[in-house]
């Protein structure tokens, strides 16, 4: 059973567009993405602190934080935005396509996440044997890789989604 955003609880197979209000669909994506961007300054911050100057806690914080926050994050984009764009009077040519290309970012960036939880956990343990510059480019990698991700989804697919509010 989950929460779905007026704090109603729905079952997975509920977890749709008609389970929110428009306004709320809009808000909690714009959140979902606000914090996506929070996150990736979080993991810049830890690159350029590796090695000395990173706590193992903050490794651990952002360890335990990568996976939850980009599949809720997902999960909240394929069972609600998704649908609602794609049932849209006026879905944009290419819309399909798009979404698709979306989806299988998402599956990307999860195995991302996955491995780069790994990763820090991995160098919270032992650090001495870590490899820096892998772990360095790996944050790297994963924080542009969905900033990208999410300035697309800032410039596209959230005006589209503001645009079925306002006609609601």
């Amino acid at each position: 059973m989950t929460t779905n955003g007026k704090g109603h609880s729905t079952s997975g197979g509920e977890n749709s567009a008609q389970a929110y209000s428009p306004a709320v669909v809009s808000q909690t994506f714009l959140d979902f993405i606000e914090s996506k961007e929070l996150f990736c300054k979080r993991l810049e911050m830890a690159a350029d602190l590796l090695p000395d100057g990173i706590e193992a806690q903050d490794c651990l914080l952002l360890a335990q934080s990568v996976v939850p926050l980009i599949k809720r994050a997902h999960e909240f984009e394929e069972q609600v935005i998704f649908p609602a764009l794609l049932a849209a009077t006026e879905a944009p040519t290419g819309l399909p396509q798009t979404i698709d290309r979306l989806r299988f970012e998402h599956l990307g960036d999860e195995e991302f996440a996955s491995d780069l939880c790994i990763s820090l956990r991995q160098f919270v343990i032992d650090r001495n044997s870590a490899n820096i510059d892998a772990l360095s480019w790996m944050l790297r990698g994963f924080f542009e890789g969905l900033r990208r991700h999410i300035a697309y989804e800032r410039d596209h697919i959230l005006p589209l989604v503001q645009k079925q509010q306002a006609s609601h």
